[in-house]
Formats: C-alpha cells, structure tokens, sequence
C-alpha cells in the first residue's frame, strides 16, 4: 500500500486525513498492530439541512485504539483516523453534513480486519473518485452500500424515498428506519 506519509493532511479533528483521490495510505502511518485487529462497524448518517429528509451516508469502524470513517462525496473516498481517546462524537462529527445529531445503526456485525477494509477501499478507489459522483447516480449511498455488503452480507437499507414516504407519512417524523438510534455531537 506504500507511499510516504507526507501527503498526509491533518486536521484539528483528525489526526489523519486520506482523500484517496490524491493521497495514499501507508501501512506505517496506521500501524500494523490496528491493520490486522478485528473492528465492530457502525452505519452512520448525518442530515444534511438543506435537503429534506435527506442524510450524508458513512461508516464508522471503531477499533481498540481508534475510530475511522470512511464516506464518499465530491472529494471521492475520504477515510479520516482518530486516537481512540478523541472520542466517538468527534470522529462522527467529522463526517460530512450539518446537522447537530448523528444517526446510526450499529446492529451489523463484521468479520474481516481493519487491514481487509482498507484493502477493499484501496481496490475499488478508481471506480470512486471525485470525477465519479454525482448527486442521485453515483453518491455516498450507493458507496455505503458497495462497502457494506463487504463489511456485512446483511447490509440492505431502504431507499431514500422509501425511508421519506414510511418517515413522514406513517410515523410523521417519529421514527427513522434507515437508522435506528442517534447521538448529539453538539
């Protein structure tokens, strides 16, 4: 996966940010011991408010001594890596979108390493790009649910519209199916 580490940028949230349209991830810069751990998985949403009903979809790999997301958007694949310590609603704050809460499902269960997700993104990377998005064809739902058959073989979440038409015309508002649970990261 070689390349050096001085493509790396940083930010104040994360400690290492990955646009894989123009960066490379190196082996050493994660480091091997969290490259071969085993991860539980979260399937992340966050609203986007100019957008109704609509979500930025991500996911949220949490490991012994880390949390990395990994979304898609107009900057292609972006897999951001946090110390275990920043906490979990600083890595889900990071994700695109501007809303207040995050939404999550964490019921799917996976069992391939780090180091295998990793090797999966590396491996579709030049079907995602930034020249490959556009906003209903190719966007960060449909990469949520390339990676998520790979992380779970149950993945299978509903549609937007569906997920709109059940939310606000069943339950008003009261319940979202796509993503169970939620947390403030205010």
């Amino acid at each position: 996966m070689g390349a050096s580490s001085s493509s790396i940028r940083r930010t104040p949230k994360a400690d290492m940010v990955f646009c894989l349209d123009t960066d490379t991830i190196d082996d050493s810069v994660l480091n091997l011991e969290a490259m071969r751990e085993s991860v539980e998985i979260e399937f992340l949403g966050r609203g986007i408010l100019t957008a109704i009903n609509q979500k930025h979809w991500a996911w949220l790999i949490k490991g012994n001594n880390f949390f990395c997301t990994i979304e898609f958007g107009t900057e292609g694949i972006v897999v951001q890596h946090f110390e275990r310590n920043k906490g979990i609603d600083t890595a889900c704050a990071a994700i695109m979108g501007d809303s207040k809460w995050v939404y999550y499902d964490d019921e799917f269960k996976t069992s391939i390493t780090f180091g295998e997700i990793v090797q999966y993104v590396l491996s579709i990377k030049t079907s995602w790009t930034a020249n490959d998005y556009h906003g209903t064809n190719k966007n960060c739902r449909d990469f949520v649910r390339i990676l998520g058959r790979k992380l779970d073989s149950q993945f299978n979440p509903p549609e937007a519209t569906a997920n709109f038409i059940f939310n606000h015309f069943v339950f008003l508002g009261l319940r979202d199916i796509t993503f169970p649970r939620y947390r403030s990261i205010a």
